[in-house]
């Protein structure tokens, strides 16, 4: 979970931002205006493209060998869902529906939207299940967000 005082809570609607860790800077933090969910998803996907193939149309990397690069985020994980729905109290009985067989824990916050923890397997499973809240009418969007470290909880 995102600590409410930290700078990657106060992102929101349709800004986005990463927070790095690099060993001659330290962390850092990069936000910014998106373009939307699909232009900008199509952007990052095709600049990874890129550096796998060695595509020197814009990046200039030499790698050796060939990198694996997993379709889905592979691993058991914690995930923040931020749902916005507007009957919080079916919608809070759909999660723990959905999500029967995994670990789920409701967050205490003041925003319109609801906040749930919930620990998968995978990212495929997580979007299956995020498919499934998304069946009920009552939802108007679920926006994940992995959670990599108990620090950032």
């Amino acid at each position: 979970m995102v600590k409410e005082v930290s700078q990657i809570a106060k992102i929101d609607n349709e800004f986005n931002g990463i927070r790095l860790n690099g060993d001659a800077v330290g962390e850092v933090m990069f936000t910014g205006k998106g373009a939307g969910k699909l232009p900008t998803a199509s952007a990052v996907y095709g600049d990874i493209l890129n550096i796998i193939t060695n595509r020197k149309n814009r990046y200039e990397f030499r790698r050796k060998k060939v990198e694996n690069v997993e379709p889905y985020w592979p691993y058991t994980s914690k995930w923040l869902l931020r749902i916005a729905s507007e009957d919080k109290s079916t919608m809070l009985g759909n999660i723990f529906k959905v999500f029967s067989n995994y670990p789920v824990e409701l967050m205490n916050t003041t925003s319109p939207d609801l906040l749930v923890v919930v620990e998968v397997g995978n990212e495929e499973i997580l979007n299956r299940k995020i498919d499934e809240l998304m069946d009920s009418p009552i939802v108007h969007s679920v926006k994940p967000l992995i959670c990599l470290d108990e620090e950032s909880l």
